[in-house]
């Protein structure tokens, strides 16, 4: 089951970090606007960011601190550099 989170965890760490670097390209003017926009980044944060937190305590107490470490530090950089890419 821990297996599994982290999975979960490293996904939505990734979309997470996308729709920000998304979001950046947007306020750039590299990708489209709706993308900058504050309901835009709200919802997305909502929808992802709930079940991330959720994900994210779960592996607090079950697993390993320094391996949720690298997760979300290599989910992060990589979902950001492509958010940061988009050209919609």
């Amino acid at each position: 089951m821990v297996a599994l989170a982290y999975i979960g965890y490293g996904i939505l760490v990734f979309l997470l970090a996308a729709t920000v670097g998304t979001a950046v390209s947007g306020l750039k003017g590299r990708a489209n606007p709706i993308f900058a926009s504050p309901g835009f980044v709200s919802v997305a944060g909502l929808v992802f960011g709930i079940p991330c937190y959720l994900v994210g305590s779960y592996l607090r107490e079950q697993g390993d601190e320094s391996f949720s470490f690298l997760v979300l530090l290599i989910a992060a950089i990589i979902g950001f550099l492509l958010g940061l890419a988009n050209r919609a």
